[in-house]
């Protein structure tokens, strides 16, 4: 070990990261937060904070730049949250822009007040998937554009709605705007949720296709006969899945990664499923997957979890990749073998039924501690393989209480959780 101490030039905007010697010009770098050092001390206050004004006053700090932040007990709250500064409107700031010039100064942040943030709104539920601040509900009455036009990193339209979700909003969307009640097992159930959306694009598009291929061999009829009872969900023991996985893999080799993100854009609806082109395009994809699995695999029809594992002191099968952005994200290194071991997509699950005592689940399903010799090793991964939850301990009593098991599981359950709470 040694210590090196080395120059640091800056400005009053930031440090410099480069000089132009030759044009006598500097570059520096303003960020929002640069000098913060309070981070975790954000996050403390949030988690001691035991209402809704304590919340909010510890985000009025503005101690945290970034992340989206929902609080619910007997009410909900939504914010985006961000450290961002008033700037001039009429400077291109994804360019450098003049250092010497009052016109590009900015600073301070813009008020968390005028953040984008909702309170219980009529329809009953909130949701973050990543989207935009106004698709947070329906009609959530956010304005796309405030509170400035260069809030999120891309410029939206002033009229911009629900073509900005992502997929995994989307799901969410047509799941909780629904006017009913959701039980313990069915929210379960919504946490591992692995419906395809783009499927009911791309299933479709290929059924038109092999229409204009008859006769068929058995094995492209065998192949279609499995995409066409599929429940579009990409379960363990999905068969199908693992086409369309190999299926999306080959078409982007074929035809670029941009005409496949045409499938997970919400105007995928707008695919003409009865193009010749279209057709020919997806039915070449689907040859070039068959192949593949063949030459990878060894055969054609594989289960999807043995392909799609996670391992932890045993190899442990689970239900989904992010490929087409499902509530469930499993994702990982594919390994030369073929199988993909997931270790990414989805950090931690929580289900929380409000009521006087409150009762909790939770779930990190890849496991927590780093010992392979430890009692609790594998036993999260295993419970994430089974799609299975475990208690949460919250209160004094069950935490000093009588020791419980901590992975009992749950296997029957007679109360209620509501899609508005």
């Amino acid at each position: 070990m040694e210590t090196i101490t080395l120059p640091l030039y800056y400005t009053h905007h930031g440090p410099i990261i480069r000089v132009d010697k030759e044009r006598h010009r500097a570059y520096s770098v303003k960020v929002p937060n640069y000098d913060g050092v309070n981070y975790s001390t954000g996050l403390y206050l949030l988690m001691k904070a035991r209402n809704l004004d304590q919340f909010k006053g510890a985000l009025a700090r503005q101690l945290m730049p970034r992340w989206n932040l929902l609080y619910s007990d007997a009410v909900n709250i939504w914010v985006h949250n961000g450290n961002v500064a008033p700037r001039a409107e009429d400077v291109d700031w994804s360019k450098p822009v003049p250092g010497w010039t009052k016109e590009t100064e900015w600073g301070p942040y813009i008020p968390f007040e005028r953040y984008p943030q909702l309170l219980n709104p009529p329809s009953g539920f909130l949701q973050n998937c990543n989207n935009p601040p106004w698709v947070a509900t329906w009609n959530s009455g956010l304005k796309p554009l405030e509170p400035a036009p260069y809030y999120l990193q891309v410029t939206p339209k002033a009229d911009a709605g629900e073509e900005v979700l992502n997929t995994r909003g989307e799901r969410l969307f047509r799941m909780s705007g629904e006017d009913r009640k959701f039980t313990l097992e069915e929210m379960i159930e919504l946490g591992f949720d692995t419906y395809v959306l783009p499927a009911d694009v791309i299933v479709p598009l290929l059924v038109n296709a092999a229409a204009k291929r008859e006769p068929l061999n058995d094995a492209s009829l065998a192949q279609m006969a499995c995409l066409r009872a599929w429940d579009r969900h990409s379960s363990k023991a999905s068969v199908a899945y693992t086409y369309l996985y190999y299926w999306a893999k080959a078409y982007k080799d074929l035809f670029s990664a941009s005409k496949f993100s045409r499938f997970i854009s919400y105007e995928r609806a707008r695919i003409d499923i009865q193009s010749v082109g279209e057709q020919d395009m997806a039915w070449r994809a689907l040859e070039e997957a068959i192949a593949r699995l063949e030459k990878r695999l060894g055969k054609s029809q594989v289960p999807w979890g043995e392909i799609n594992v996670v391992v932890r002191s045993g190899v442990f099968p689970v239900d989904s990749t992010n490929t087409f952005g499902v509530l469930h994200p499993d994702e990982g290194p594919e390994q030369e073998d073929g199988r993909i071991f997931c270790n990414d997509g989805w950090a931690h699950l929580k289900l929380v039924i409000e009521s006087e005592a409150k009762r909790i689940w939770s779930l990190l399903p890849y496991g927590e501690s780093e010992q392979s010799s430890s009692a609790h090793d594998n036993d999260q991964a295993k419970l994430h393989s089974a799609r299975k939850l475990k208690r949460f301990w919250f209160t004094p009593s069950e935490i000093l209480g009588p020791m419980p098991s901590l992975f009992g599981v749950i296997r029957t359950a007679s109360s209620c959780c509501s899609s508005k709470c």
